[in-house]
């Protein structure tokens, strides 16, 4: 009798036997070795998908939080108490009409350029005290119906060809005295000056003087207001305005400083039909700039005019 261990190496022997002329065929090892090869890779490729999904995040989040190379400082990161404030038309006219309310504690410096010259205005809105040069190349007779005129405008009709060389014609100087001013007049050409009293007009047109904030705020409450972009004035960034007053009488375009919402710049036309019929002919290049300065002794002292002791003095 077969012991346990006999009767299988009997069993095995049988077995070899049997399969010794069976043999795989050479494309079935090459398959199970090619689906063996790519679920090696599938297995792999499953471990890494994750990681390398992670090291592209890790990019992207690199790019986005790595500064740039820039003139400009990065904005602070907002929180929840500080949002970034939102500048549209109605923030930016917002902000200006503000800004104009604190106008007292400035000494403004204007200058208003026209075809014929320009004059330089300096306004103290807390004493309602102003001065101006008037700068011209026309004979004095073309300039006489400036003296009283609270904002110096041009004389209306069609414009006088310049004549002579540049020069300083007249300079004002005015006090507010309540009811009535007080209006020094110097007349560099012709050496003489003269002190007035007459009661405060102020000048016959439509247009708001942009310093005001009363008369801004009335031309935006009862006109039209859009913001035309941003743009840079010399060195100042500004946001460009463009108020289209009630009744379209007139239109202005006023730069403010971007930062502190002041005018900077202001054009500004009265509406007509002529020449085309176009309803705000085009400026014949008068354009006012603005300098909001201090009020330190030395700029307050450019509101005081003293006439030449060898002027005449008119009655």
């Amino acid at each position: 009798m077969l012991t346990d261990e006999q009767y299988g190496r009997r069993i095995g022997d049988r077995l070899r036997h049997e399969i010794d002329d069976v043999h795989a065929s050479p494309d079935l090892v090459r398959e199970l070795r090619r689906r063996r090869t790519k679920r090696t890779w599938a297995i792999t490729g499953a471990i890494a998908a994750p990681v390398a999904a992670a090291a592209v995040v890790a990019a992207a989040v690199s790019v986005q939080t790595t500064p740039t190379r820039s003139t400009t400082a990065a904005p602070p990161i907002a929180s929840s108490s500080a949002r970034p404030q939102i500048v549209n038309v109605a923030y930016v006219q917002a902000e200006t009409v503000k800004a104009l309310g604190q106008g007292a504690q400035y000494v403004i410096y204007s200058k208003d350029t026209y075809e014929s010259g320009y004059y330089e205005t300096w306004t103290d809105k807390a004493t309602q005290r102003y001065r101006n040069d008037v700068y011209t190349r026309l004979p004095a007779a073309t300039q006489s119906d400036r003296a009283a005129d609270r904002k110096m405008t041009v004389p209306s009709g069609p414009p006088t060809p310049p004549a002579g060389p540049l020069h300083r014609q007249q300079s004002h100087a005015v006090k507010d005295l309540g009811e009535s001013q007080e209006i020094t007049t110097v007349d560099w050409e012709n050496k003489w000056w003269s002190v007035n009293h007459l009661r405060d007009s102020k000048p016959q047109t439509p247009i708001p003087d942009p310093t005001d904030p009363d008369g801004m705020k009335k031309a935006v409450a009862e006109g039209k207001v859009e913001l035309v972009g941003q743009e840079k004035i010399g060195a100042v960034d500004t946001h460009h305005l463009r108020v289209i007053g009630p009744q379209r009488e007139y239109k202005i375009d006023l730069w403010v400083d971007s930062t502190t919402y002041l005018p900077v710049k202001e054009t500004a036309v009265k509406a007509g039909n002529t020449q085309g019929g176009k309803e705000f002919p085009e400026s014949k290049g008068e354009v006012i700039t603005y300098t909001w300065l201090p009020r330190t002794e030395k700029n307050l002292a450019e509101l005081t005019l003293t006439p030449p002791t060898d002027f005449k003095q008119m009655k």
